[in-house]
């Protein structure tokens, strides 16, 4: 749940999936967020949509297979909405935009790895 964000701010969000530790690659993203949103259900966007490291608005990455692997969600409360990003936007532009209108943000990593069942 995502709460207290004051009304008049804004709030992002990005998953993305570490494959080396230099790299990390971007597979879903989402800005503009309205703030008084509490939840966000599967397979809705609460936002703005952006593109991810593949050139898709839709989640991007290899299948899964039976590695563990983590993914990473990033929440970013704004002081201001990014009117001047549109949506498509890629992971760089949102950066470029959201540099120095972050006023906090919140980390989340998942550990996942898909069981083969005997």
């Amino acid at each position: 749940m995502v709460s207290n964000i004051p009304k008049d701010k804004d709030a992002g969000i990005d998953r993305s999936r570490p494959r080396r530790p230099d790299r990390r690659v971007g597979a879903l993203g989402c800005f503009n967020i309205p703030p008084d949103t509490l939840a966000i259900k599967e397979k809705t966007v609460p936002g703005t949509e952006a593109l991810n490291d593949f050139g898709n608005f839709y989640y991007g990455g290899r299948a899964s297979d039976q590695k563990l692997h983590h993914y990473i969600f990033t929440l970013y409360a704004l002081d201001a909405y990014l009117d001047s990003v549109d949506e498509g936007a890629t992971k760089d532009t949102l950066e470029k935009a959201m540099a120095g209108k972050i006023i906090a943000s919140a980390r989340l990593t998942g550990v996942y790895q898909n069981i083969q069942w005997k």
